[in-house]
């Protein structure tokens, strides 16, 4: 649709479309008001109003008052109605001839083919078709484009069936959709853009990602540290707008609070979070009296158990799928370069993202360059887009690029009563369970005082847990006969952890509880539990989240370990 829409424009000397914009924000050069000794063109500057050529110019814009181009095609009523009429008498009187006994089928698609050609008006109407599109403005030519395609395609085959459908749409319904187009055309209108010099354009603000000028009466956004992005840096999707400040930031240093459904800038966050310390005295009311039944997988009187974390380091499989097609334009990325978020691409070194951008603009426009017909030219634009977000999304949310940038990590499982208190309080996250905000803040004094345990990623020097990058909770079931106590982990994850950090806390607890009677088991502690209901049957519950993980895990050796561990447990 657009891209016939150019190449009429283009036809009528207006050249400067782009093909990589829609209709609504192609603008139109002013004409220029001179030219200098060599013969280049001179532009008025919208600012200072001084003539310079055309490389002295720092940016083009479309100020308020700007005129606008209109285009239109010169038709009046009968030459559509002759048009329409002529047309119809191909189709009628030809398939009263096919239908003869022994018609000469050649000679009728040769007879067609020519009286086509020559009807009236057919060079405006196919102008008029170009510059609308197939969709253009909803239903348009589809009418007369489909009486065309009905006649090629029986000049081509000479098949009836092709000519008797063109004979079923009618002269009224080929005529008003061509009147339909005659109003949609003149629909359309073009900003003028105006020029400013270097020196003008050096007063206004600078765009911190791609440090283009902007000027007035365009939008400019204030971003956290005070610099200025611009509209189309901004449509990037690489930023966001904190919900509290308002303000812009990357989006690789947003939070996404949960509790509160708001994503938050770094400040906004920080003074976001509640302050733990507020809450210890209420904590450690609520833990008295406490249970300890996981007490003697601790040792030395210490509430922690600390294990360094192993996970396959290796990239994921959507992760190896960006580096894939990077590679396929012939980038030069390592793994440890992916982590960080920068490649090598043409002798020059890129941002994942930017370049990602301008993989996609490059190959639109060769595809804008192409003869191909423009409603497919359209699907494959919308294909390449499509791809290309796909694959930005998996870079911008992989867990492992953003953990890999971590190292020396280790994990602490704890049954301290202020590890499990803090769990979402005064954190690089926020879940129901934060004090003071959280929808199920109480739930967080019941897991004190009688409920599981808590596991956190930290780095090596991170022994106190003052800054962890990822938790799990573990939850208390109590057996229904026995009273035995088994710890479960929850499946969601708080934080940023790498793929195998859920594993390892499970195949610890594993290997702590040994053999449990099967039967009923009753949760304990807060109500709230991401994965699990109340009641809890071992003997089927167990077997099925052992196959869960297996069934989940591409891995052909953490397939057949699960499988081990059911056969394993069936034997008990």
């Amino acid at each position: 649709m657009y891209f016939n829409l150019i190449k009429f424009s283009q036809r009528q000397g207006l050249l400067h479309y782009p093909f990589d914009k829609p209709i609504s924000r192609v603008q139109q050069p002013v004409q220029p008001v001179g030219t200098n000794a060599e013969g280049s063109p001179l532009y008025e500057c919208h600012d200072c109003g001084k003539p310079v050529p055309e490389d002295e110019i720092d940016s083009w814009y479309a100020p308020g008052d700007n005129r606008q181009y209109s285009l239109s095609v010169d038709f009046t009523e009968n030459d559509i109605h002759e048009f329409s009429s002529a047309i119809k008498d191909i189709i009628d009187t030809y398939l009263t001839e096919y239908n003869k006994e022994s018609p000469d089928v050649e000679n009728i698609k040769n007879i067609i083919s020519n009286k086509i050609k020559s009807l009236p008006h057919l060079d405006k109407i196919d102008n008029l078709t170009q510059m609308t599109g197939e969709s253009f403005y909803g239903y348009g030519n589809k009418m007369y484009l489909q009486v065309k395609k009905y006649l090629e395609k029986f000049i081509e085959n000479g098949n009836i069936n092709d000519l008797f459908s063109a004979s079923q749409i009618s002269t009224q319904q080929i005529e008003d959709s061509l009147f339909t187009d005659i109003k949609n055309a003149s629909k359309f209108e073009t900003p003028l853009t105006y020029p400013v010099c270097e020196d003008c354009a050096d007063k206004y603000p600078e765009c911190i990602s791609c440090e283009k000028h902007i000027p007035p009466d365009e939008e400019s956004y204030q971003m956290v540290d005070g610099d200025v992005l611009c509209q189309e840096c901004l449509d990037s999707g690489d930023y966001a707008f904190c919900d509290e400040c308002g303000l812009l930031d990357n989006m690789d240093e947003m939070h996404w609070v949960e509790s509160r459904e708001a994503s938050y800038c770094d400040n906004c966050y920080n003074n976001l979070k509640m302050d733990y310390e507020e809450f210890e005295t209420e904590i450690e009311d609520a833990a008295e009296g406490k249970e300890y039944p996981f007490d003697n997988w601790f040792m030395n009187d210490s509430n922690r158990i600390y294990m360094n974390f192993n996970p396959n380091l290796n990239l994921g499989e959507d992760d190896t799928k960006v580096i894939d097609f990077l590679k396929s334009y012939q980038c030069q990325v390592s793994a440890d370069e992916y982590i960080k978020g920068y490649c090598l691409y043409s002798g020059r070194t890129f941002k994942i993202g930017k370049l990602l951008d301008k993989i996609r603009s490059d190959e639109i426009k060769k595809l804008r360059k192409t003869s191909k017909d423009p409603a497919e030219i359209e699907r494959e634009a919308n294909y390449i887009t499509s791809t290309v977000e796909n694959l930005k999304n998996l870079f911008m949310n992989s867990t492992n690029r953003r953990s890999g940038r971590k190292s020396k990590l280790n994990i602490v499982i704890s049954q301290d009563i202020h590890d499990i208190g803090s769990m979402s309080t005064g954190r690089d996250w926020t879940s129901c369970m934060e004090l003071g905000t959280g929808s199920q803040q109480q739930d967080v004094f019941c897991e004190v005082r009688e409920g599981g345990l808590i596991a956190y990623l930290i780095e090596d020097n991170d022994k106190d847990i003052e800054h962890p990058l990822a938790r799990v909770a573990i939850k208390r079931f109590v057996n229904n006969d026995t009273g035995q106590s088994l710890a479960l982990a929850e499946n969601t994850v708080y934080g940023n952890a790498p793929q195998g950090f859920v594993k390892q806390v499970t195949d610890w607890l594993d290997s702590r509880q040994g053999h449990l009677p099967k039967g009923r088991y009753t949760r304990k502690g807060g109500e709230w539990s991401d994965a699990y209901r109340h009641e809890y049957e071992l003997a089927f519950t167990h077997i099925c989240n052992m196959i869960k993980t297996a069934c989940g895990n591409n891995s052909w050796y953490s397939l057949m370990n699960n499988v081990q561990r059911v056969l394993h447990f069936l034997q008990k």
